[in-house]
């Protein structure tokens, strides 16, 4: 997968991305309410969403949508992982382990 494409489509798809202030909200961990980050939890969610689609990714490294996705000179969104899990509990990602357990019953 092209880090470069990934990083391309992102800066097309979001106009803000290379803002500063910006950036530093959007790559706070989670606290608090969930109400409280719902808001940046859709914007991860669906970027991952789209950038999968671009890019024609099925299978995703949780690793590398942090650190080559959306890596921003070392930077790297401090909430990823918890989007990832709820995304996983919500039904929109599963875990490799969880295909190869439905194709082997």
């Amino acid at each position: 997968m092209d880090s470069y494409s990934a990083k391309e489509f992102i800066r097309r798809e979001v106009p803000d991305w290379d803002d500063e202030v910006v950036a530093t909200a959007r790559f706070k961990a989670f606290s608090g309410q969930r109400s409280d980050w719902e808001l940046r939890f859709q914007f991860w969610r669906d970027l991952i969403i789209k950038v999968s689609r671009q890019l024609g990714v099925f299978v995703i490294d949780p690793v590398q949508v942090k650190q080559s996705w959306f890596d921003r000179g070392g930077m790297t969104p401090l909430c990823i992982d918890h989007v990832l899990l709820l995304m996983h509990n919500e039904g929109d990602v599963v875990r490799i382990n969880e295909l190869e357990d439905q194709g082997s019953g």
